[in-house]
């Protein structure tokens, strides 16, 4: 049985459109290091939100420019 701390560990699940649902759980060496992981995977989330909201937005054009924050 793992010896872990709870406020160490996080879990992140995935619920696609056209598979089932699955997750994954992570262990962070600190609460530091998780803090910084999930504002990580917040901004990484914020940004195909708006990737998909740019080329939902714009599909007939030939090319998009994204804001460099969202690149």
């Amino acid at each position: 049985e793992l010896d872990i701390d709870v406020n160490r560990v996080f879990r992140l699940i995935v619920e696609p459109h056209d598979q089932s649902p699955y997750s994954t759980t992570f262990i962070a060496n600190d609460e530091k290091h998780k803090s910084e992981w999930c504002t990580d995977i917040a901004q990484c989330l914020q940004n195909l939100r708006y990737t998909n909201l740019v080329t939902g937005t714009f599909r007939n054009a030939s090319t998009v420019i994204a804001p460099e924050s969202v690149k």
